[in-house]
């Protein structure tokens, strides 16, 4: 008996073509799904950020690098201050006047600007251990310069009535009188009347009477009401100088 051969019940099948980008279909198809959500109104944002994405990256990149630029550099100077007030602490230790005042001045010319007034603190105080009065003079008035335009602060106000002092015993009560009439508008009012009482008495030192006498007149009206005592001893020098 012969054996029929098999007959062939259908073509074969084509084989499925898969496509070979898969992720950019799934990028495309994630892309239109966004596309339909946008609603009109917003289509020429979304049209923007489409054109400009490669710059709107760049731009964030830019903008984190400067971030992390600028918080290595806050992180650097906070270390070089910390170093720097170590070292000041250092020289302010040493017992001798003339070799503390001879290391702070060296340590002055690269000292970072957040210690400049310590510095000029330590400067100021060592200068009248020496009796240096003109140099004291020169620290306390760099304290002020630095306080801008505004009011004074308690600091700088100690530092201007110190240079003040410094002044008198220089006998330059005229250069005195000029700067406490030229900061008197910035000074506290707690302060105010302190500063009018040495005006006064700068004034008499520089031999302007009538200077003098206008101070303490004006001393005399910022005195609360109770103060007679005050008021009497400045009322007797008014009647001393006229």
């Amino acid at each position: 008996m012969a054996i029929k051969k098999p007959q062939v019940l259908s073509s074969p099948s084509t084989p499925v073509q898969v496509p070979a980008d898969i992720p950019g279909m799934a990028a495309a198809q994630m892309f239109n799904e966004m596309k339909s959500e946008v609603s009109p109104e917003a289509a020429p944002l979304w049209n923007f950020v489409l054109e400009h994405a490669r710059a709107i990256a760049l731009a964030v990149v830019l903008v984190i690098v400067a971030i992390l630029a600028a918080a290595g550099w806050r992180w650097h100077a906070q270390n070089v201050a910390q170093e720097a007030r170590a070292e000041l602490g250092r020289i302010c230790a040493k017992a001798e006047p003339a070799a503390r005042y001879a290391a702070l001045q060296e340590f002055a010319a690269r000292a970072p600007e957040e210690i400049s007034r310590a510095v000029d603190l330590e400067l100021a105080s060592t200068a009248v251990a020496l009796e240096r009065w003109n140099d004291a003079a020169q620290a306390y008035g760099r304290i002020v310069e630095e306080e801008g335009d505004g009011e004074l602060s308690p600091l700088a106000v100690t530092a201007l009535l110190n240079r003040v002092d410094l002044l008198l015993r220089q006998n330059m009560a005229q250069d005195a009188v000029s700067e406490l009439e030229a900061f008197l508008p910035r000074v506290p009012a707690a302060v105010k009347s302190l500063c009018l009482s040495q005006i006064g008495m700068a004034a008499e030192l520089a031999g302007d009477k009538a200077r003098a006498i206008s101070a303490y007149e004006e001393f005399i009206k910022s005195l609360p009401p109770a103060d007679s005592a005050q008021a009497g001893f400045y009322k007797a020098r008014i009647a001393a100088l006229k």
